[in-house]
């Protein structure tokens, strides 16, 4: 009877420690915005629509994004744009235990200008991005995979970073950014120590005259507490005890 309870009691401490660990990783804000502006047709006949959308609230699916298409002519002109701009995401477990976050974000523009018009679409500052923050209460193992291309000459028009928040401003984690028409996929892993921090992909898209451009930032991030020594102990204890039960049967 001293053998059950002793396995008992660790089984107990164990699932309790467990539960404990298992509150270590919180979601604590959201950031959606998309920011884009055109300008088309000629002097005479011109569209200039700026178009700034933005959500915080925090689901554990949810997606923004916004299309746009117009065309001006004229006997001397003509001229048309087209944006497709977007991005949706997926969180695992809830926003006060998440195991995992996943995005997809992507942003495609074309224009077409002849004579005297001219055309061009793409994103303002800050463009488009997909912003988290979370906070960790106890050393987190995880592993953030992905893969984005950007269809223009400029590395820093897609990518994703995770970042760490150090005497009130943030270090880097991981960055990747990605270089034009060059498909990149990452992966890496670590630890991460009690903190505050946000992860971020951004794929940013403008194109001029007649023209098409594009990127996507894509990412699965997951997350495992790792057991404390304590935790170990208690489990490893809970095991002894069994042990030592079985031989005494035998």
């Amino acid at each position: 009877m001293k053998t059950k309870n002793l396995l008992l009691g660790a089984c107990a401490t164990a699932f309790a420690l467990s539960a404990v660990q298992a509150e270590a990783q919180s979601i604590t804000s959201r950031l959606s915005h998309i920011n884009w502006s055109a300008v088309y047709g000629w002097s005479g006949d011109l569209g200039t629509p700026n178009v700034d959308l933005m959500e915080t609230d925090i689901n554990t699916a949810d997606s923004l994004g916004d299309f746009f298409s117009d065309a001006k002519s004229g006997g001397n002109f003509s001229a048309s744009v087209l944006l497709e701009i977007g991005h949706e995401y997926t969180i695992g477990g809830t926003t006060s235990n998440f195991t995992s976050i996943s995005s997809n974000m992507s942003a495609a523009a074309t224009t077409s200008a002849s004579g005297v018009g001219v055309a061009t679409i793409g994103t303002e500052v800050p463009g488009h991005i997909l912003e988290f923050e979370f906070d960790v209460t106890s050393d987190l193992d995880y592993t953030l995979t992905g893969g984005a291309e950007a269809w223009v000459l400029n590395p820093v028009y897609a990518g994703v970073t995770l970042e760490v928040l150090n005497g009130g401003f943030y270090n880097s984690v991981f960055h990747s950014a990605f270089d034009a028409v060059d498909p990149t996929n990452f992966s890496t892993s670590g630890t991460l120590t009690a903190g505050h921090y946000r992860i971020t992909n951004f794929a940013l898209v403008n194109a001029g005259g007649n023209d098409s451009k594009g990127s996507y930032a894509n990412y699965n991030f997951t997350v495992d507490s790792v057991p404390e020594p304590t935790t170990m102990a208690a489990l490893a204890l809970g095991a002894a005890a069994l042990i030592r039960r079985k031989r005494r049967n035998s």
